[in-house]
């Protein structure tokens, strides 16, 4: 009862002080802090001397200990007050410069470090707003405001641990949860069985072997449940794949933006597998991240209609590799992942596509605005000035008007060839008049003298939609006039 009295002080002012001036790497910001963690170990041991020297026979323990219990040590009211006192303000010291420490590992973190530290921030104000609140408010409601602060920092610290993944703990965690429910379950279960069969057959009847053959029976179905049940909690569905399966589907169905699919896959994958790091790779970089890289990377090829199309990259804490049901349900899930890496691949392409039809038909219309602009509008203008002049040599010189109208007439049929020029460049006549492959031979027959040039087609060539057709004579027709 002795220790009891003074061991619980070091506990709580060093979770308070020093925990929080080192968190979570363990390390000090800096040596200049040394000081305050001087001050949360002198805060610590201060304390803990002067709940030790605190008598038994104080009001708030009255009835607490044995009438012929006696300290062990020697007790003085006098140099308890004094040395709890002091200890009291180093405490507060200490306190307010591991939060400033803390505040300031906030300010610089980022990711999932940042995501861990709000949490452990917010615990620790709330103990100290708490404890505040409970020094200034009297008895019953004081006391608890300062229990319920003292459960914040560690409740905050676990939602760290276990949410955020710091440290690292599924293994430790999840070996910690199984066989220590375990173990509450057998107990309890035997004590129950003992207790139960004692009072119906008799204290000598055997009841502690029955109770030992029940456990015995129902150890091994109690083991396969709460195992479940354990690393469900620790490591998501893993060992439920249609239900990782069934959230992926709903994630991709609220994605609102398709740049984002890939990336919402990513997550969706991370948290429901628990994992600290997904990545979805093509040609071995990255297109899409969740969480901060680690040391063990498990890696399964992503494959669609038997074409590789990226790399499913999945990170796991330090000794937790994946294993069985695991495993299998990453690669039950790849094969869902391929299929929207493909789709992004599409919708790729698809964009690159209209953006070269956007440029095409923009490029299009600016030749026919400059062939119009600066080749027939200028022919009709000067066709009609001719024509105008032509009508005041009518009558008066019959001889060069006639010679006008020849040069008019050769003008206007120039004029329809650039007419018709402009036209076949917008469809070429010889595609609707011999069909494809005949066009492009003609293409190729006009530079009979200064090329070399085969055409090579199959004699039973498909029907094309004719964009397509005009798309594949255009092509053909600026590669050679290229190679001229």
């Amino acid at each position: 009862m002795w220790v009891s009295e003074w061991l619980w002080w070091p506990a709580h002012s060093l979770v308070a002080t020093l925990l929080l001036l080192v968190f979570p790497d363990g390390r000090l910001p800096s040596r200049r802090w040394r000081p305050v963690a001087a001050t949360a170990v002198l805060a610590a041991f201060l304390g803990a001397i002067g709940w030790a020297l605190m008598p038994a026979a104080r009001s708030d323990v009255e009835g607490l200990y044995p009438a012929a219990y006696e300290h062990p040590a020697p007790s003085s009211f006098a140099t308890a007050d004094i040395l709890l006192s002091i200890s009291l303000l180093v405490f507060v010291l200490a306190l307010v410069g591991s939060l400033t420490a803390l505040v300031r590992r906030f300010r610089r973190s980022a990711g999932a470090e940042r995501q861990q530290l709000e949490w452990v921030l917010v615990g620790a104000l709330a103990l100290v707003v708490l404890l505040v609140a409970g020094f200034f408010i009297p008895s019953p409601l004081g006391p608890l405001l300062v229990g319920i602060g003292m459960v914040c920092l560690p409740v905050a610290m676990a939602v760290a641990v276990i949410h955020h993944r710091l440290w690292d703990i599924e293994v430790v965690l999840s070996r910690s949860l199984l066989f220590g429910t375990l173990t509450v379950g057998v107990v309890a279960v035997y004590a129950v069985s003992v207790l139960v069969l004692g009072r119906l057959l008799g204290a000598g009847t055997g009841a502690p072997l029955v109770a030992t053959a029940l456990v015995a029976v129902a150890i091994q179905p109690a083991y396969q449940r709460v195992r479940r049940v354990v690393n469900r909690f620790v490591y998501g569905d893993r060992d439920d794949p249609a239900s990782a399966l069934r959230h992926l589907g709903a994630r991709l169905g609220a994605t609102e933006h398709p740049n984002d699919v890939l990336a919402d896959v990513a997550r969706a994958i991370g948290r429901r597998l628990r994992v600290p790091y997904v990545a979805v790779e093509e040609s071995g970089a990255p297109v899409a991240v969740w969480g901060e890289p680690v040391a063990t990377l498990e890696r399964i090829p992503l494959s669609h209609r038997g074409s590789d199309v990226g790399t499913l990259v999945v990170g796991t804490a330090a000794g937790d590799r994946l294993r069985g049901t695991g495993r299998r349900a990453l690669h039950e899930l790849a094969p869902h992942v391929a299929v929207v890496v493909r789709a992004q691949h599409l919708a790729r392409d698809l964009e690159r596509s209209h953006e070269r039809l956007l440029a095409a038909r923009a490029d299009e219309r600016q030749r026919l605005r400059r062939e119009l602009h600066d080749g027939l509008g200028p022919t009709l203008a000067a066709l009609a000035l001719e024509v105008d002049r032509g009508r005041l040599l009518v009558g008066r010189d019959s001889k060069s008007a006639m010679r006008l109208l020849d040069g008019l007439s050769s003008q206007i049929r120039d004029a329809v060839g650039g007419v018709r020029a402009i036209v076949d460049d917008l469809h070429p006549p010889a595609l609707d008049e011999l069909g494809l492959p005949a066009a492009v031979q003609a293409l190729a027959d006009r530079f009979a003298g200064e090329l070399g040039i085969t055409v090579e087609a199959p004699p039973d060539l498909p029907v094309v939609p004719a964009a397509v057709e005009l798309a594949a004579y255009r092509i053909a027709a600026e590669a050679i006039t290229n190679a001229a």
